[in-house]
């Protein structure tokens, strides 16, 4: 995802992705690898906690995929990045995340 140019922070991009096939012959599962970037702006990494945990939260608890099977979903990693940017300091959170989808038609 790319933010347009001047959007305030904080805000959240879909990242990387990377998917792998893990098919049985009973099953057709997917693994997903997905990184969530935050991205926030001010005095202390306070806000992109709060804003990591929120989405660390929402997908933990509250994910649903129609038509498939939820075998598993996990968080793999979590940090918050310090940069000084031309504005002042930004604070990236990054998210990596695994899921594995069943396909429930097979």
């Amino acid at each position: 995802e790319i933010v347009p140019p001047n959007t305030p922070m904080p805000y959240i991009v879909i990242g990387e992705e990377i998917l792998t096939h893990s098919n049985t012959k009973t099953n057709n599962r997917t693994v997903h690898n997905i990184t969530i970037h935050t991205w926030s702006q001010g005095h202390s990494s306070a806000n992109s906690k709060v804003i990591n945990n929120f989405v660390v939260q929402t997908l933990l608890n509250d994910l649903q995929v129609s038509g498939f099977s939820m075998d598993m979903i996990s968080l793999e990693m979590q940090t918050t990045l310090k940069e000084q940017g031309t504005e002042g300091t930004i604070f990236h959170g990054v998210n990596q995340f695994e899921i594995i989808l069943t396909n429930m038609e097979v």
